[in-house]
C-alpha cells in the first residue's frame, strides 16, 4: 500500500511538471516578413497583452534596429549597449507590461529609444498619440509666433505686408508634402514673380518636415542657383531597411482610405517602385550601405538661372526640423541668407523615416533609413541650426524681420 501511495505521489508530481514545463527551445528565427505591414490586413492592438505578446513585439524591434534601422551603425558602441540592455530588460518584465496594457510598453519602448541621439526615433500608439515621458526634456517649445500659412489649406501662402510706402514679400511654408501632390500647385509661380524682390522672407517656423524637393527648388529659383550639399547620403540597402520604407507608404494608403479621398498617383507609383526594389534586396539578399556624396553630385550644376541676389530672411523655431532644417542647409553657403528666430528642432542626421508597427501591441516606431553625414564633421542632431538674430521668448520673429528689411542698404520694392 505504501509503496503504490508513493507511486501515485511519484506520477502526479511529473503530471505536474510536463503541464508547467518551461519551453526552452530557441525561438524561431526573425526575417524580414516578420517586419512587412501586411496591407489587407493591418494590426489592431491586442490589449490586455500575454507575456508571449510582449516579448514577440520586444524581439521584433531589437530585429528592425539591428537589420533595419539606417543610424544603428552611426550611433556608437556604447548607446547600441545602453539600448539593448533597456530593450531587454522590458522583454524581462514581460509580465508586468502585459498586465499594463499597450501604453505603458510604448511608454517604457520610447523611454529605451532616447537613449539614442536620433529626434526621429520614437514611439506612439496611432499617428497622433505619442509615448513620450524622458523624452519630454529634448523638446524644446516654439515661442516666436506662429507660421503665416499655419491655418492655410495649403502648405505654403504668399503674402506682401505694407511697410510705409513699401512692401516686403512674405512666404510662409508650415509643411513640406509630397512635391508631386496638387498641393504645390502655383508654387513655381509664386517663386518667380519673387525672382525680382531685393528682400523676401521666407517663414519656416512650425514646420516639421517631409520632402526636400520643394525647398530645392526655392533655392534654385530665387538664387539662379543650386550648388552641390557637402553632405554624404549612406542609405542602407537591407530587405529590412526597405521594408520599413514600404510600410510607411501602405500605412499613407490605409489613412487614405479611411478619410475616403483618392488614393494620389504618386504614393501609388512610389509603392510600386519600392515593392520591385524590396523583392530585388529579397531575391539578391543586398546589405550594407551605400553611399551618395552629394559635393559631387553632377546633377547640380554650377550653371546660373539668374544672377539676381536677394536678401533672404529665414524665420525658424524649434519646430523646424527634418527637411526644414536640410532647407536652410541648403542656404549655408548662399552670402545673403539671415536666420532669424530660435535654434531649429535638430533632426537633420538620420532621414528617410519609415515605420516600424508591432504586431500584438501595434505600437509604431518611426524610423530613419538613411544617414546624413556633413563632410565638415558639423553633429547637429538634437541642437539644430542657431539663428544669427535669436528671438526673446514671446516676441514675433517676423515684426524683428520687418524691421530689420526697412534696415537694409538696398530699399524693398516700392507700392
Amino acid at each position: 500500500m505504501k509503496h503504490s501511495i508513493t507511486l501515485l505521489i511519484i506520477l502526479i508530481i511529473a503530471s505536474i511538471s510536463a503541464c508547467t514545463r518551461i519551453n526552452t527551445s530557441p525561438p524561431r528565427m526573425l526575417t524580414t516578413a516578420d517586419i512587412l505591414i501586411d496591407p489587407e490586413h493591418m494590426y489592431v492592438s491586442k490589449d490586455p497583452l500575454s507575456k508571449h505578446e510582449v516579448q514577440h513585439d520586444i524581439d521584433i524591434l531589437m530585429h528592425a534596429m539591428t537589420h533595419g534601422y539606417g543610424g544603428w551603425q552611426f550611433i556608437t558602441e556604447s548607446q547600441r549597449k545602453q539600448f539593448s540592455s533597456a530593450i531587454m530588460r522590458i522583454r524581462k518584465k514581460a509580465n508586468r507590461h502585459a498586465s499594463k496594457g499597450a501604453i505603458n510598453l510604448c511608454t517604457a519602448i520610447d523611454d529605451a529609444l532616447t537613449i539614442i541621439p536620433d529626434s526621429h526615433l520614437r514611439a506612439r500608439i496611432d499617428i497622433a498619440a505619442s509615448c513620450a515621458n524622458r523624452r519630454k526634456q529634448f523638446i524644446r517649445q516654439p515661442s516666436v509666433g506662429n507660421n503665416i500659412a499655419a491655418d492655410h489649406t495649403l502648405p505654403w501662402k504668399l503674402i506682401y505686408r505694407k511697410m510705409g510706402t513699401y512692401r516686403v514679400p512674405v512666404l510662409g511654408i508650415s509643411s513640406l508634402p509630397n512635391y508631386n501632390s496638387n498641393a504645390w500647385q502655383g508654387f513655381e509661380g509664386a517663386l518667380l514673380s519673387l525672382a525680382k524682390e531685393p528682400i523676401i522672407i521666407i517663414d519656416l517656423r512650425g514646420n516639421r518636415g517631409g520632402s526636400d524637393t520643394a525647398m530645392q527648388r526655392l533655392r534654385l529659383l530665387l538664387t539662379g542657383h543650386y550648388p552641390p550639399k557637402q553632405i554624404k547620403r549612406h542609405k542602407r540597402l537591407n530587405p529590412e531597411t526597405i521594408a520599413i520604407a514600404l510600410n510607411d507608404i501602405y500605412l499613407d494608403i490605409q489613412y487614405t482610405k479611411e478619410k475616403n479621398e483618392p488614393i494620389p498617383s504618386w504614393l501609388t507609383q512610389d509603392k510600386h517602385e519600392l515593392e520591385i526594389r524590396f523583392q530585388h534586396a529579397i531575391d539578391k539578399k543586398t546589405s550594407g550601405t551605400r553611399i551618395i556624396d552629394y559635393s559631387t553630385d553632377k546633377r547640380f550644376s554650377s550653371k546660373r538661372l539668374h544672377h539676381h541676389q536677394p536678401h533672404i530672411f529665414f524665420l525658424t523655431d524649434s519646430k523646424c526640423m527634418s527637411s526644414c532644417e536640410g532647407g536652410l542647409e541648403m542656404f549655408t553657403d548662399y552670402p545673403h541668407a539671415t536666420r532669424i528666430g530660435q535654434n531649429t528642432g535638430g533632426a537633420i542626421h538620420f532621414g528617410n523615416v519609415g515605420t516600424l508597427m508591432l504586431p500584438n501591441s501595434a505600437i509604431m516606431i518611426t524610423l530613419a533609413t538613411d544617414y546624413w553625414e556633413f563632410i565638415d564633421g558639423r553633429q547637429l542632431e538634437r541642437i539644430g541650426y542657431a539663428p544669427d538674430i535669436p528671438v526673446p521668448p514671446g516676441q514675433d520673429a517676423l515684426d524683428i524681420a520687418f524691421k530689420l528689411a526697412l534696415k537694409k542698404r538696398t530699399p524693398v520694392r516700392p507700392l
